[in-house]
């Protein structure tokens, strides 16, 4: 059974904080992103806007259980191919934890544009061929989206409104992108505190398990 929208809100918002603690860009596969500090400021000062796309690997867990764990580090290599492959070196792509991740994509002025963009690397993933052991996988990934600072001017909710859209997604039968919108989960939304949004004790993350 799915876990509460609220639950996972607070699970991302946790998993989040170790990435920007031990500075963004230790966790970044791009290769020229700017902090992330650094480019809120920039965002908000020039009154310009990025994108944050949070994707999970559609039946993760299936590929391990039925093809063990190397099978499945090595599906998660392909898609961190796909989405480095799919974006501009400026932008962030960032192992998030899992089989999840982020890609902030930088100065983003039309709205259709990161949809399509979304949608690219939703299709591309979906036409990999992943060869395992004679045998050839083809999975899928689902996105859920949110722009900073259009739907909110802080960065929690922001993150916290991507994995909202993420969860609608995968709600609604994976392998889509979603936009967020307020109404996809109106009680949650409405609840949204300051206290929700501050950030956690630290706990270091053990960044050597990530693909590379």
């Amino acid at each position: 059974m799915d876990a509460p929208a609220s639950e996972i809100i607070k699970k991302s918002q946790a998993k989040f904080l170790c990435c920007l603690k031990q500075s963004f860009t230790k966790f970044s596969v791009s290769r020229d992103a700017v902090p992330l500090p650094i480019l809120i400021k920039v965002t908000l000062c020039f009154l310009i806007s990025f994108a944050i796309l949070f994707i999970d690997l559609d039946g993760f867990k299936l590929i391990n259980d039925t093809y063990g764990h190397e099978i499945g580090d090595e599906v998660l290599k392909e898609l961190s191919k796909v989405l480095v492959n799919s974006v501009r070196d400026s932008d962030f792509v960032v192992r998030f934890g899992g089989e999840e991740f982020i890609i902030i994509l930088q100065n983003i002025k039309d709205k259709k544009e990161i949809i399509k963009v979304a949608e690219k690397i939703r299709k591309t993933f979906e036409n990999t061929k992943i060869a395992v052991n004679g045998k050839t996988l083809n999975k899928t990934i689902s996105i859920g989206v949110s722009i900073f600072p259009k739907d909110t001017n802080k960065i929690w909710e922001a993150i916290k409104f991507a994995d909202l859209a993420l969860y609608e997604a995968k709600r609604s039968g994976r392998n889509k992108v979603v936009r967020f919108k307020e109404e996809l989960d109106p009680r949650v939304i409405s609840t949204l505190s300051e206290e929700e949004i501050v950030f956690p004790a630290y706990q270091p993350h053990n960044h050597e398990e990530n693909p590379t």
